[in-house]
């Protein structure tokens, strides 16, 4: 079964500066692929803190409207849920969106719907480190969700490439 991906802000950010599109053409097809298909997905709060840097990233991400999602009804008692257990997890002196809870809510909730027989995994993925408590990945094994790095993602779908294909000049 396919999995799902919900990428974070500062995945796709990395994805940016890392794997810059006039180079990597063959990455950005294959992440664009992916949200194509519907399985690179964020929550539209992630789209409202891209909007903080009027950039190349943020024109690129308007563009792929299809791949920023409301939230619903379901996916806000799961930010409540989280953010009791967590609440340091947000700042709640920050003016700027914050959209990491609404990201693993996105995750736990999608994943689950239709009932065991249709659940597909969804899987957040995030630049954040592992050891703190309060970053997404601690997160998330806390709320029963899977989480990866951007190669994680790539190793996950098996994206390989020769030298001279990565670089597509």
């Amino acid at each position: 079964m396919l999995e799902i991906y919900c990428i974070d802000t500062s995945s796709l950010m990395e994805l940016e500066r890392r794997y810059p599109r006039g180079r990597f053409q063959r990455v950005w097809q294959h992440i664009e692929q992916l949200i194509d298909a519907d399985r690179l997905i964020a929550p539209r709060e992630v789209l409202h803190e891209l909007r903080q840097g009027d950039d190349a990233l943020l024109r690129w991400a308007k563009t792929k409207s299809s791949m920023f999602k409301p939230i619903d009804s379901e996916q806000a008692k799961a930010v409540s849920l989280i953010l009791s257990h967590c609440p340091a997890l947000i700042d709640p002196m920050k003016e700027t969106p914050q959209a990491d809870p609404f990201l693993i809510a996105l995750a736990k909730v999608e994943g689950v719907k239709g009932g065991s027989l249709f659940k597909v995994p969804h899987i957040v993925v995030t630049q954040e480190g592992r050891n703190s408590p309060i970053k997404i990945p601690q997160v998330c094994k806390r709320m029963g969700v899977d989480s990866v790095n951007l190669l994680g993602l790539f190793e996950r779908e098996n994206w390989q490439w020769t030298n001279s294909e990565w670089l597509d000049c």
